[in-house]
């Protein structure tokens, strides 16, 4: 796997609850690129993070999005937040493996879902890294040499 897209477009401590789940990726996928996709707000904070490679931040052109992750040939996503536009800006792109929290009745769209629940003493951060470690497990086979 050489390219990595990470969704977390919303708010600065969303993203920053992430850094751990993007330290783990990107330890346990050291060769990968690991690209975010991101707010505006959040584009300084991103570029901070010694786990990203690059930043594509949301310029609200959604036309232009799609393109631009479509050009970008991504082998897998990891969508933190997930809503109906991020999968329209996914969807041209056909990237192989794409993996969502169930939050929501439009995360049945996308193939591969994982249980991302609130649970009683769960922190923020700990959630995103069960995201990745179902991400790493169910990808292992898939994308072995």
């Amino acid at each position: 796997m050489k390219k990595i897209l990470y969704v977390r477009h919303d708010k600065i401590g969303d993203f920053t609850t992430k850094w751990p789940a993007l330290s783990m990726l990107k330890q346990a996928i050291p060769d990968a690129t690991i690209d975010v996709f991101v707010a505006p707000v959040v584009k300084s904070f991103a570029e901070a993070c010694p786990h990203v490679d690059n930043v594509l931040v949301d310029t609200g052109d959604d036309a232009a999005i799609a393109e631009l992750i479509k050009e970008q040939h991504y082998d897998a996503a990891i969508v933190s937040l997930s809503q109906y536009r991020v999968y329209k800006l996914l969807k041209p792109a056909r990237i192989p493996y794409v993996l969502v929290p169930t939050l929501n009745w439009y995360q049945y769209l996308y193939k591969h879902r994982t249980n991302a629940q609130y649970q009683d003493g769960i922190s923020v951060w700990r959630r995103g890294c069960n995201v990745v470690e179902h991400f790493l497990k169910s990808t292992i086979t898939l994308f072995q040499k």
